[in-house]
């Protein structure tokens, strides 16, 4: 296990249960309200080897193991066992360079937000991540990764250099397993089961490390080829939205058409509609007709380009 540099000291792990005033708090999961868990208890975690306690102590009780990063799941897939734990990883959030594997490490319950900021104001560099700045890396770079930068630079694991699992052997034990991309690397395997894709089921990730695979150098900032890509110098985003009282069925399907056609049609490794990037949101349809005053409204439909040059 690798220790994060810091001069803060480390908050003794954390369980919370039914009782506690944080429990309700915690069972809300923080950003999605459709389901209130109740899990036997939380357990908050700082570091990996309380992750690794954790797990030991919820496998010697038979308990089942759900994990949490930023909690922002649309599913019933965090804490759906009564009789279980939460693991919550909202306190490892740690964003910093590594000497050894040249390359950025990235704790599971940083959120996008800080990686972006601390990524680019420190070396200069970014990934290709969510826009959404409160979701945590646990669960988005699992799932591949992606956002605005995609289209031109690729998804989040395309950069995944190698990651930290803690896992249970055969004889129920927890350890903290580190595993590459390099081919020849005993457990190459585990690396490439976390490479997109979502699921979970092999352990918890407590810590990713991030690098371009044809990185030259070991300076994070290194040009040419850095370890990670530059972000764009400029940025020009707008946003279109359309009443559902202005957008008959004939033209919302044309709209909805020609939105993925062109895309399709315009994803080529060399085109240069590879920089815009468009997100359409569909909310549900209600009873108003005339225009939405804002992104909150619940009867509209937007389509939202982003260039970057």
């Amino acid at each position: 296990m690798r220790t994060p540099p810091s001069s803060r000291g480390t908050p003794p792990p954390v369980t919370v249960g039914p009782g506690d005033p944080r429990y309700d708090d915690l069972a809300l999961r923080r950003r999605n309200e459709r389901f209130d868990q109740r899990p036997a208890y939380f357990q908050l975690a700082w570091t990996t080897e309380q992750v690794v306690a954790a797990v030991n102590e919820a496998v010697q009780a038979g308990r089942p193991i759900s994990v949490r990063s930023g909690g922002h799941s649309m599913e019933n897939s965090v804490g759906e066992h009564p009789d279980g734990v939460v693991i919550d990883m909202a306190g490892m959030n740690a964003v910093y360079y590594d000497p050894e594997f040249r390359a950025f490490a990235v704790e599971s319950g940083a959120t996008l937000g800080e990686v972006f900021c601390l990524l680019y104001l420190n070396f200069g560099v970014t990934i290709p991540g969510g826009w959404c700045h409160s979701v945590c890396v646990g669960g988005h770079i699992q799932g591949g990764g992606y956002g605005a930068l995609s289209r031109s630079l690729g998804s989040v694991v395309d950069y995944l250099h190698a990651i930290e699992v803690v896992v249970v052997d055969e004889a129920g034990s927890a350890r903290a397993v580190v595993a590459t991309r390099d081919p020849g690397d005993p457990r190459h395997d585990l690396w490439w089961a976390h490479t997109g894709g979502g699921g979970g089921n092999f352990g918890v990730v407590t810590r990713y490390w991030l690098r371009s695979s044809d990185a030259a150098g070991d300076d994070p900032r290194g040009l040419p080829r850095g370890l990670l890509p530059k972000p764009p110098q400029s940025l020009l985003s707008g946003a279109i939205m359309w009443s559902w009282g202005d957008l008959p069925r004939d033209a919302f399907r044309r709209l909805m058409h020609n939105h993925a056609a062109w895309h399709e049609a315009n994803s080529a490794p060399d085109s240069p509609g590879r920089t815009l990037h468009s997100t359409l949101m569909i909310t549900c349809r209600g009873g108003r007709t005339h225009p939405p005053t804002s992104w909150s409204s619940r009867c509209s439909t937007a389509a939202g380009p982003t260039h970057t040059p």
